[in-house]
């Protein structure tokens, strides 16, 4: 599959992020890799500030989007604003509510992989599983 488009929520200290994109970057044409990351950053207790997150990405030649809000509205954000994309790293520490599975489905493409935490496991789901094995989405 090819990643053009990242979804992380919640980035912890952003050197999952950075991994990612330095991964990315080199196995596709840079200028159309285009990363997201909602996270409340200092606003929420973080230790990683939006401007020091902000400045560490401008390392790569990705397209960087931040969203600096909480996880409902920032989902809300990124589906009216960018729509759907490739790959959703969910990181936060509480799994997807019932309504933020409904926006990540909307969020999704057919072949749209969401990796998540559990247990300080990661594991790799369809984001059609998430929603009851559904493939059909809200328009």
């Amino acid at each position: 599959m090819s990643i053009r488009s990242v979804l992380e929520v919640s980035v912890g200290d952003g050197c999952r992020a950075l991994a990612m994109l330095q991964t990315l970057v080199p196995s596709s044409d840079a200028k159309s890799i285009h990363y997201i990351a909602i996270d409340e950053f200092e606003m929420g207790g973080n230790s990683l500030t939006l401007r020091a997150f902000h400045k560490r990405l401008r390392e790569f030649p990705a397209k960087a989007q931040l969203v600096p809000m909480k996880i409902d509205a920032g989902l809300d954000r990124v589906v009216r604003t960018y729509g759907q994309v490739d790959l959703i790293i969910w990181a936060s520490d509480q799994s997807p509510t019932t309504e933020q599975q409904k926006v990540l489905a909307r969020l999704s493409k057919p072949n749209t992989i969401v990796f998540s935490r559990q247990d300080d496991r990661w594991s790799e789901t369809l984001c059609s599983v998430l929603t009851n094995g559904s493939s059909r989405r809200a328009a």
